[in-house]
């Protein structure tokens, strides 16, 4: 109880500190509204800020047999005048917007922009972050979205969940056990939890990402194998981090609020402060953030962290440039696997047969006394660039990372047969899923960028070599049960005895990844109207499994190794029936090897399995799942390059999916098949200068071709036929914005690839969410966001045997004080 009431306590301080240090600047603004406003003083001089410029856009981190005892209990200025009210604000105009004809990259080569210089408000972003985009957005033969931080912060989202509701045909899945939690994602229809990155590395570790520390989110579809290595066939999600740039600013947001049925209310703060160095050409910046929170609608859960996230930049839009980058978050959460599914056997001719546990959306199945979540995350990342000329530039990205993570998930369970029928005796037992693991995370990755001619062709070229080493360790506890208690009132708050809190056996399970990878990309423009890209990409994944015991488990032991070889390629055409818009065609591959972590899609499992070892051989030196897309599309700027309009079809086959060997259920084999067809729309931009709308559609025929578990026909599991998602805000004449959003995700099943088991279908569902913000004075500004307004019921995270609902309906006030040149 100290801790929690030490966090509780600093998430209120942080909350009324930060309002209060706003408070005297905005009312010294209050006082002459007419004359700029003063930065906090700085330890550093501050150098006068260059005007702000209107360039391109450019887009956007005790029981002695227990090692650990963690016994957790329940935790319950003057405003402005009326002739100014009626003007947008400055950053509203169109004037200086990008030239919609203009074949400039979004980016030059040398990466001196950042989605950092993005206006505050703007949707519509026109380049990617990574310099191995290296062409605007409409010219890149690929479907991109770009989530942007406007969006971002006017949603006021405190995980990256929130922030990719925005993008249809992504589903939000459950843990199955091993590995519990984190944030794990369907995209197209395939798992994409391994092809998380950040700045373009890859982010690894299951935990719960916040968005704290990031300027946009840029989710790239189609396989990607040949940009970002092994996995990637749906989509990677790049998360843009905030970085050290030019300018001197300082924004602080205090957010706190309550919803229905929450064990607790939402406390909320972050900061993000940039200031120039003088004399060295150089900024730093800081972003923290410090939450505390219950969930609307879900009995016990809770979430608690912090994190901070320093950046230095020497060097800003010079030739040469260094920027060093911190990331810590710590999270200390009771976890959540939500209601049970009825996919036993005993309820295959049940009115119940194939659905969630019809019971009240705010019962809690874990257990108080056993279930946790801590979470500790580091990450250094060491960017350095330097440009040759105007046409070579040369970039390398050096980046540690660990992430501990020591949890318990309780997996609800129906424990009795009561004649396939739902009773006030049927009960229910959580299953202990354990996890003691730190990954570490070694990455080296350097590019050489490139712009020439040959003859007519002009030609962008890069490459590049990447090194990773990838190692994760847990220390096992065997899977054990919790008590029984009743399905329909459950009590989540009696004493466990010792051994089912949990008991370390003495055996760890290791896996090591070390990958070597060489990269090449040229883009290749014949005239004006026609243009070509070739990406090709080779790694060499070495893995090794090794199961490891202090004799307590003599037969636990394990040392296996394999390797793999893998190319992958992307070609696509571009034509351009005006400058304004594009059509293109592409096709591309992507693998992920059996031999990878079962939380990137592999097969080696490191938790769980009451002493089975983590791979086994019969699986291990299976070949690589492969899939290949196809894709049409065309992008257009519109209204003056204000508005981006995209559409596309696809159509993605693996072609040798796992399988079960028919022979030998404990046999996988890579034999198995299954398609995608799809089609996208979307739009993102100003509508008018006080109208924006970021919006999208997608839909998605998914089918399981062959395989031999009897399912062949059906649909691939957590892949809705239709998913829509809007946000739009409208800026009225009296300053006062209002903001709305509708989220629509189709029936969607999971557990179609058992075959002892029945699949579990759940329902569509709408949700609506809305905003209102109100600019108090100059740098103080009210908003309140509402979240499931109609208060829906619905299932937001669907796995195999349990389900998680959704949030029930929340309203949060924030207070957002900015200063500087933002």
């Amino acid at each position: 109880m100290g801790w929690q009431y030490d966090f509780s306590r600093k998430s209120l301080l942080a909350t009324v500190a930060s309002i209060s240090v706003a408070y005297p600047y905005s009312s010294g603004i209050a006082q002459d509204a007419s004359e700029p406003t003063p930065l906090p003083p700085v330890s550093v001089e501050q150098q006068e800020a260059p005007p702000p410029e209107q360039a391109p856009q450019t887009s956007q981190s005790q029981q002695p047999a227990i090692k650990k005892s963690k016994p957790k209990v329940a935790k319950k200025a003057p405003k402005k005048q009326p002739s100014q009210a009626a003007a947008p604000p400055a950053d509203v105009a169109f004037e200086g917007q990008i030239d919609p004809t203009s074949d400039a990259p979004a980016s030059g080569p040398s990466g001196k922009g950042s989605v950092s210089d993005v206006g505050s408000r703007d949707y519509k972003v026109d380049g990617l972050s990574s310099v191995r985009y290296t062409e605007p957005l409409r010219d890149t033969p690929q479907s991109v979205q770009v989530i942007p931080k406007a969006v971002i912060k006017e949603q006021t989202a405190t995980s990256l969940r929130d922030v990719l509701r925005n993008v249809p045909g992504i589903s939000i899945t459950a843990g199955e056990g091993n590995p519990p939690g984190g944030d794990q994602f369907k995209i197209r229809g395939f798992q994409s939890r391994n092809d998380i990155f950040l700045d373009g590395l890859r982010d690894p570790g299951n935990y719960f990402r916040d968005p704290f520390n990031l300027d946009g989110v840029e989710i790239i579809k189609g396989p990607n194998s040949s940009i970002a290595g092994r996995g990637s066939t749906g989509a990677t999600v790049n998360q843009v981090s905030k970085e050290a740039t030019a300018g001197n600013f300082f924004e602080n947001v205090s957010t706190f609020g309550d919803g229905y049925n929450s064990e607790k209310p939402t406390l909320r703060s972050t900061i993000d402060g940039n200031y120039m160095l003088d004399g060295i050409n150089g900024a730093i910046r800081l972003s923290a953030m410090v939450h505390d929170a219950g969930v609307p609608g879900r009995d016990f859960v809770e979430q608690e962290r912090w994190g901070i996230a320093p950046s230095l930049t020497l060097g800003l839009n010079s030739d040469t440039r260094m920027t060093l980058s911190y990331v810590h978050q710590e999270q200390d959460n009771l976890p959540d696997y939500g209601i049970p599914t009825l996919r036993e056997g005993a309820f295959v001719n049940s009115p119940f047969s194939g659905q969630v546990a019809p019971v009240n959306y705010n019962n809690f199945y874990g257990y108080t006394q056993r279930d946790y979540e801590d979470v500790t995350t580091d990450m250094v990342t060491l960017k350095l660039e330097h440009d040759f000329s105007d046409n070579l530039t040369i970039r390398n990205q050096s980046r540690f990372a660990q992430i501990d993570v020591d949890s318990i998930y309780s997996a609800p369970r129906i424990r009795n047969n009561t004649g396939g029928q739902i009773t006030d005796q049927t009960l229910v037992r959580g299953n202990a899923k354990f996890r003691d693991t730190v990954d570490d995370f070694y990455v080296n990755q350097t590019d050489l960028i490139a712009r020439f001619q040959t003859g007519a062709l002009k030609h962008t070229l890069v490459t590049g070599v990447e090194f990773v080493r990838e190692i994760s360790e847990n220390d096992r506890r065997l899977d054990v049960d919790g008590y029984d208690t009743n399905l329909l009132n459950p009590n989540p708050t009696l004493p466990l005895t010792p051994a089912q809190l949990g008991i370390y056996n003495g055996t760890r399970a290791k896996l090591d990844v070390d990958t070597v990878a060489l990269f090449l990309q040229d883009t290749i423009k014949f005239d004006e109207q026609w243009s070509v890209v070739g990406t090709a990409r080779y790694d060499m994944v070495d893995t090794r499994v090794r199961a490891f015991n202090d004799g307590s488990v003599p037969t636990y032991t394990q040392d296996i190794e394999r390797e793999d070889n893998e190319f992958s390629w992307k070609a696509g055409l571009v034509y351009k029936p005006t400058p304004n818009g594009s059509v293109y065609a592409s096709y591309g591959t992507s693998f992920e090897p059996v031999a990878s972590l079962a939380s990137s899609g592999g097969l080696v499992q490191l938790a769980g399995g009451n002493n089975n070892l983590p791979a086994s051989p019969a699986t291990f030196f299976a070949p690589p799942e492969e899939s290949e897309t196809y894709e049409i599309g065309t992008k257009w700027d519109v209204l003056n390059g204000r508005v981006s309009l995209t559409g596309a079809i696809f159509r993605i086959d693996k072609t040798n999916a796992r399988n079960v060997d028919p022979l030998d259920s404990a046999v996988v084999t890579i034999d198995g098949e299954q398609r995608v067809d799809g089609l996208e729309v979307g739009i993102s931009g100003a509508l008018t200068p006080s109208w924006r709308v970021f919006a999208g559609y997608t839909f998605l025929d998914s089918e399981i071709r062959k395989s031999n578990l009897g399912n062949e026909g059906r649909e691939i599991d957590n892949t809705p036929r239709h998913s829509f998602a809007l946000w739009t805000t409208y800026l009225l004449p009296s300053n006062l914005e209002v903001g709305f959003g509708a989220t629509y995700v189709g029936e969607r099943e999971n557990n179609v690839n058992f075959s002892n088991q029945i699949p579990i279908t759940v329902d569509s569902y709408w949700r609506f969410d809305a905003m209102a913000s109100y600019p108090l004075t100059d740098n103080l500004t009210a908003r309140v966001n509402f979240y499931n307004v109609g208060n829906e019921q619905y299932i937001d995270q669907l796995g195999s045997g349990q389900a998680v609902p959704g949030q029930d309906f929340t309203a949060l006030f924030s207070l957002v004080t900015k200063f500087g040149d933002r």
